[in-house]
């Protein structure tokens, strides 16, 4: 628990405002809590956060992206399907990158993997990297067009 409270200063950590911070610690002591609850969102947040942060979802997914960008946490789509309408939606939702126990993907002979998105084993990522592929192909696509 020391080691969530006392985050590092420099480098990724240098810019971030104290609420970016607060919001950091939050994120890190729930996942160490509940070892099986690894995505989160804004709305998931708002309870938990003390502050000017609490019950306040817009501001927090603000947060949040400043800690993706930085690569401090993952983003993610999730789908899920409403109960009225059974209409499918997607929300945004993040999870921690993995930490040093997560197990490396290797080929046969134990080299790490090279293809693209191989290191991404957690569920969603799998979508999200053919998402951004498809959009990459697409993009080469209308570049190629006069």
């Amino acid at each position: 628990m020391e080691t969530v409270i006392n985050q590092p200063t420099d480098g990724v950590y240098s810019d971030l405002n104290k609420e970016q911070r607060d919001l950091l610690v939050c994120v890190r002591q729930r996942s160490l809590a509940a070892r099986h609850t690894r995505y989160f969102s804004a709305e998931s947040l708002s309870e938990l956060l003390k502050g000017p942060l609490r019950r306040n979802p817009q501001a927090i997914e603000g947060h949040l992206s400043v800690l993706a960008a930085r690569g401090l946490v993952i983003p993610v789509s999730r789908e899920f399907q409403t109960e009225d309408t059974g209409e499918f939606v997607f929300g945004n939702a993040y999870r921690l990158p993995q930490g040093e126990n997560a197990v490396a993907l290797t080929d046969e002979l134990g080299d790490p993997r090279t293809e693209p998105f191989a290191n991404e084993g957690e569920l969603g990522d799998y979508s999200r990297g053919r998402e951004l592929e498809r959009l990459a192909a697409q993009l080469e696509k209308e570049r190629a067009l006069p």
